[in-house]
């Protein structure tokens, strides 16, 4: 009796643990907001600072918007004109189409060959900036994903791909921005005399031509041949033996009564997996003619070359330098500061 109630828990101590359990909660929700108190302080500080300092954040602010407004215009030589097109291409294409921008990106940084083709094309067509955004659709996704299957095929790996479940979103995430088919084109260019439909014809020509789109296009349309006329010749051997089993079945009509039972359960089931199978071929016919018919040319145009307006205001040039011009005063009022907190710790303790 006494070794049980010495092993039962008091209510008493029960109690004190849940009290030790709130405070310690209490504690951390109280640590979290002085944090948070802490942080709304110093910015309070910033601001106050900013403002005893205004006339630095001020003037470099509204120097950076005439810079963007007047100056840079003048220093790029013409009024800026941004454009979009959308095109269509494979993901070696696509690979392609990233190195030209990161070209022109860095048409101007010293590492770059002056004498490049793609550098002389962006400077004749005055194009300052190119971006790349992928269209990102769940179609192109499931078609990576099964180009992927098809290549372990030939390889004889199917295990890893083929017989595990497909989950779209994770095979999204591996998936890099070139892998899709559909790709967005922002131009911000000078304005020339190049017409639009000009600049595209140049700019397409020009990635078409290279000699790594060209050697992809060449083996995916050789590729697509050989498949076609396989599934076209598996489609006219059904239409051949179907004929032929019509004239058969014509010479059984007179055969016995249960022998002729027995005969045609047995030539509707194979007719029945022929036109199966070439319902089947008929399909993969279909989407090889329509893979030929979206990809005649290694990058493919969906939407022509067209003006577009600047959708992010932090592009804009006039709000861009105002912004850099805010934040180079931040920098100099915060240097200013520290300057000044050394000379007094070096005081402190002279």
């Amino acid at each position: 009796m006494g070794l049980t109630s010495q092993n039962t828990p008091k209510s008493g101590d029960e109690e004190v643990d849940i009290i030790r359990l709130f405070n310690y909660f209490k504690k951390g929700f109280v640590s979290f907001f002085k944090k948070i108190g802490s942080l709304f302080g110093y910015f309070i500080q910033l601001i106050i600072l900013l403002k005893k300092n205004w006339i630095i954040v001020s003037v470099l602010s509204v120097f950076g918007a005439i810079y963007g407004a007047v100056i840079n215009p003048l220093l790029e030589g013409k009024e800026i004109k941004y454009y979009e097109m959308t095109v269509r291409s494979s993901a070696l294409s696509n690979l392609e189409l990233y190195a030209f921008a990161n070209e022109v990106k860095n048409k101007k940084a010293s590492s770059a060959n002056p004498k490049s083709e793609g550098i002389a094309l962006a400077k004749e067509l005055g194009i300052i900036s190119l971006s790349i955004e992928p269209v990102k659709r769940d179609e192109d996704a499931v078609t990576n994903y099964f180009e992927q299957i098809e290549s372990n095929k030939l390889r004889g790996d199917t295990d890893t791909l083929y017989f595990k479940d497909f989950k779209l979103k994770e095979h999204k995430n591996k998936m890099a921005d070139s892998d899709y088919a559909i790709q967005k084109l922002k131009i911000k260019a000078k304005e020339t005399i190049t017409t639009p439909k000009i600049m595209q014809e140049k700019l397409i020509n020009y990635l078409n031509n290279l000699p790594g789109v060209k050697a992809d296009q060449e083996i995916r349309n050789l590729a697509l041949e050989t498949y076609e006329k396989g599934v076209i010749r598996s489609i006219d051997n059904i239409d051949s033996i179907m004929v032929a089993r019509k004239y058969i079945n014509k010479q059984e009509v007179a055969a016995g009564g249960s022998q002729m039972v027995f005969n045609t359960a047995n030539r509707e089931n194979v007719e029945r997996d022929m036109l199966r199978s070439y319902e089947i071929f008929s399909k993969k016919l279909y989407g090889i003619q329509k893979e030929k018919a979206l990809y005649p040319e290694p990058i493919n145009i969906v939407a022509n070359l067209r003006s577009a307006k600047e959708e992010n205001v932090i592009v804009n040039p006039t709000i861009h330098f105002a912004l850099l011009g805010f934040l180079l005063s931040v920098f100099i009022i915060l240097c200013i500061q520290f300057n000044k907190y050394l000379d007094k710790y070096e005081m402190k303790n002279a």
